[in-house]
């Protein structure tokens, strides 16, 4: 049930807000390290657009939306 959760949660931030935090955290999840550095807001959106893109294809097989998730 903690996996499952923990998962849940490292889905959720990915698609929301993908930035690492300011302070160290002392456990984080599989997703975290790819995050973007906190501070690092040059090419948020884009990235923002790559990470919710790879999540789609983490859920749908590989197979990539036809439009980008507003």
């Amino acid at each position: 049930m903690l996996a499952c959760t923990s998962e849940i949660i490292s889905r959720t931030e990915q698609y929301f807000c993908p930035i690492k935090h300011a302070c160290k955290v002392l456990a984080s999840h599989s997703r975290y390290d790819d995050f973007l550095d906190y501070g690092d807001g040059q090419d948020f959106h884009r990235k923002l657009e790559e990470f919710r893109t790879a999540l789609a294809r983490d859920e749908i097989g590989q197979a990539a939306p036809a439009e980008p998730i507003p």
